[in-house]
């Protein structure tokens, strides 16, 4: 459970686009490791999916 209170705080769309971004970062970290490496890819990929995730669910859950 969220410090908020509420465990669901993207709704199924802020759901559906998170999960668009995980999976595109999953199929697009292993043609990026052939370019830049293994570790730099998967923190791009990771870096990345941290801030869709504060723009989609955390920064929301910081204004209400």
């Amino acid at each position: 459970m969220s410090p908020q209170g509420d465990p669901v705080r993207a709704g199924p769309r802020g759901t559906a686009a998170l999960l668009t971004v995980y999976l595109a970062g999953f199929g697009g970290s292993h043609p990026l490791a052939k370019r830049i490496g293994a570790w730099p890819a998967v923190l791009s990929v990771a870096a990345l999916s941290a801030g869709a995730s504060y723009a989609v669910a955390d920064r929301r859950a910081e204004s209400e």
